[in-house]
């Protein structure tokens, strides 16, 4: 294996309100039941979300960060996307060895290992490149916004190489 992954998700910058710290799979239903359920409560209740999400202001020296802690003369490629699931498919044409992920939410499976068995999504495409055979080395480095802690993962953690860097 041979390269590194770097992936950012946009609500790494993102400070969350309490009742959006989940993770949820990017579909139709979730669509449905969760975003616009809460859009709809929040409107009932005279708030419009749509004007209460912002930055927290991480992103002002975030890139700068990125050139002093990693070697990034040999890019190679960069890819905007809409959802991470796409970083599965990434790292298993790139032949990869290691994953760096700037997240609010760690993306191994919610659900312990049984999670890893379901169809790659958003929620699970990390876990599931370990899974596959397809990494030997994760880093995940939380969101300061995430509710999110390494613990949460022990089963995950105790079988693969996941190591959460500050």
């Amino acid at each position: 294996m041979g390269g590194v992954l770097l992936t950012v998700d946009w609500d790494y910058f993102m400070p969350y309100m309490k009742e959006w710290k989940g993770s949820y799979a990017e579909n139709k239903s979730n669509i449905l039941k969760h975003w616009y359920r809460i859009y709809i409560e929040s409107y009932i209740k005279g708030i419009d979300i749509t004007k209460s999400m912002d930055i927290g202001g991480e992103e002002k020296d975030f890139w700068d960060n990125i050139v002093e802690k990693f070697q990034l003369e040999n890019v190679h490629k960069i890819v905007v996307s809409e959802s991470h699931e796409m970083a599965y498919e990434i790292a298993k044409e790139g032949d990869l060895r290691e994953i760096y992920s700037f997240d609010a939410h760690s993306d191994l499976g919610y659900g312990g290992i049984e999670s890893l068995n379901f169809e790659v999504n958003c929620a699970n495409w990390l876990g599931k490149l370990f899974r596959d055979g397809l990494i030997n080395e994760a880093n995940i480095i939380y969101s300061p916004y995430s509710a999110e802690r390494a613990e949460d993962f022990k089963e995950i953690n105790e079988r693969f190489n996941i190591k959460y860097p500050t």
